[in-house]
């Protein structure tokens, strides 16, 4: 629930009520459609896509998605009126990432639209997981956490919110996640369209708009979603700079 207040707060500047003592029907009815989503998503793409109209939950899941895509229209839309308002009063017009993306022109509102639905539904569980094990391994290896903690208060200290810039000047922040994230990815898979050539990779052939489908292998199960690697953090990725 904190992910996805964060989530909502970074994206829209504003709050959906999930840590409220009573949640708010909708965001209730957001949160629901999240997780049925992720459930039948790989039940769904077992099937050919020729079949999914007649799947009995097939319904079911298109309604699902279409309120998702409805909350992330409302803010947008919202968002757009007050972007609007502030340009007819000539003032300046300031926010964080949904902001900039209309500002910026460089996409169209459909493609700002399906942008912000797709990062609030894998912006949760992936950040929760990737912060969850990062305390975790810090709090085994004290003087990880502390070498982390006097770079963070020396390139923020007080109450500063880092920027863009200072994460630059914040190697060892970087070689945390990213060291995390090789021990525990927070999807188990990728996908892509080769739209261009035909490639060949060893000895395989990939022709052109196929989709091909990457799974990431785990070694020690340890809970539902998350998997233990059978190797200790190393911080291998200190030495990159990018």
């Amino acid at each position: 629930m904190t992910i996805k207040r964060s989530i909502c707060s970074v994206f829209f500047k504003t709050r959906m009520g999930c840590l409220n003592e009573e949640v708010p029907e909708e965001t209730q009815k957001f949160i629901v459609s999240v997780g049925e989503m992720f459930r039948l998503s790989p039940i769904i793409i077992l099937f050919p896509k020729s079949t999914w109209p007649y799947l009995p939950f097939w319904k079911h899941f298109v309604a699902v998605w279409d309120h998702l895509f409805k909350v992330a229209e409302e803010q947008v839309l919202q968002k757009m009126e007050e972007i609007e308002q502030k340009v007819c009063l000539g003032q300046l017009v300031e926010g964080e990432y949904l902001t900039h993306l209309l500002v910026s022109e460089q996409m169209s509102v459909t493609e700002i639209l399906g942008s912000i639905t797709e990062l609030l539904l894998a912006g949760v569980d992936t950040t929760s997981n990737t912060i969850s094990w990062s305390l975790y391994h810090m709090a085994l290896e004290p003087e990880i956490q502390e070498k982390l903690y006097q770079e963070v208060i020396s390139v923020c200290p007080g109450d500063k919110v880092p920027t863009s810039d200072d994460i630059t000047r914040m190697p060892w922040l970087k070689a945390v996640v990213r060291e995390t994230l090789r021990m525990y990815p927070g999807v188990p898979g990728n996908a892509r369209i080769n739209v261009e050539n035909g490639i060949v990779v060893g000895d395989h052939l990939f022709p052109k708009n196929v989709t091909y489908t990457s799974t990431i292998l785990y070694f020690k199960p340890i809970t539902r979603t998350l998997l233990v690697p059978a190797t200790p953090v190393n911080l291998q990725f200190i030495d990159r700079t990018v």
